[in-house]
């Protein structure tokens, strides 16, 4: 994956293509066993499944009262002879979803389709939920209510590409739009080569009116926070890892490029002259 490094970008979150665990990757990392930052970052549902969840449900809630019995009777110093659970392995990534752990990524079509999400995911079972795709916008939605929704009961927002789209002869600048209700969001490219045009994208929408500063955000603290890995990544913060992008220019300008590309202190890309920049300065 040299070629998302090389767009500038280090670190991915990749879900499987229909359902499964999502994970955190460190791209260009110097040691190949410290690559996935965190395995487990979110659970990916292409569709929801009440069914699936009740059952998930009813699993975990089996092993936390056998937990809450077997730690009873220690404390009692009782002898305790119930029987465990027995162990489902299809249904054991959904208690990390029950525990707060992680959250739920759930394909979302249009906006009509987010309050079912919510009712779901959130009220019903208390999960914490980040609504992906939204690629079926249309430009007469109402998107006050879904904006009050996922300001109030989720996580935000995973949008997908394109960002920018043309509607009955339209220009519709989906991020511009989502931003001013106050939306927090990160982006996708939903296949892992399509990554690496990402800030393109996101630069395209930039020179179409959208704050740059949120853009940035977008690409680098949101989805870190979004999955909860921004203790590693996603902002130059002392304690971080030293994951660097340097630019010849402002991020997002259409004119500026890749320089060089740190990841955990050391230079994986960049032109030579650069790079020994770098060298004399360390």
């Amino acid at each position: 994956l040299m070629e998302l490094v090389r767009a500038g970008i280090t670190t991915v979150l990749i879900a499987p293509p229909a359902a499964g665990q999502v994970s955190a990757l460190k791209l260009a990392a110097r040691d190949p066993a410290a690559a996935v930052i965190k395995p487990y970052a979110a659970q990916y549902f292409s569709r929801s499944s009440s069914k699936t969840l009740k059952t998930a449900k009813a699993y975990h809630d089996s092993w936390v009262a056998f937990e809450k019995k077997k730690e009873a009777a220690g404390k009692k110093g009782a002898e305790f002879k119930d029987k465990a659970p027995k162990l489902q392995g299809a249904y054991e990534p959904y208690r990390a979803l029950f525990t707060g752990a992680v959250p739920a990524l759930v394909e979302a079509s249009n906006a009509a389709s987010v309050p079912g999400i919510v009712a779901l995911y959130t009220d019903q079972y208390k999960i914490r939920v980040l609504c992906s795709g939204l690629a079926s916008l249309k430009r007469d939605e109402n998107l006050t209510g879904m904006a009050g929704l996922l300001l109030s009961k989720t996580g935000g927002l995973v949008l997908q590409n394109p960002l920018v789209v043309k509607q009955d002869n339209t220009t519709v600048n989906w991020p511009q739009r989502l931003s001013a209700l106050g939306i927090s969001f990160s982006v996708r490219s939903r296949v892992a080569d399509g990554a690496r045009l990402l800030p393109l994208q996101v630069s395209y929408a930039v020179r179409e009116g959208w704050n740059s500063r949120l853009a940035l955000r977008s690409m680098t603290t949101v989805p870190a926070e979004q999955f909860g890995i921004s203790d590693r990544v996603g902002s130059i913060e002392k304690g971080k890892d030293a994951d660097l992008v340097i630019l010849s220019g402002e991020p997002f300008s259409l004119t500026a490029r890749v320089l060089g590309v740190m990841v955990d202190g050391e230079l994986v890309h960049g032109v030579d002259k650069f790079k020994g920049q770098v060298d004399a300065n360390e």
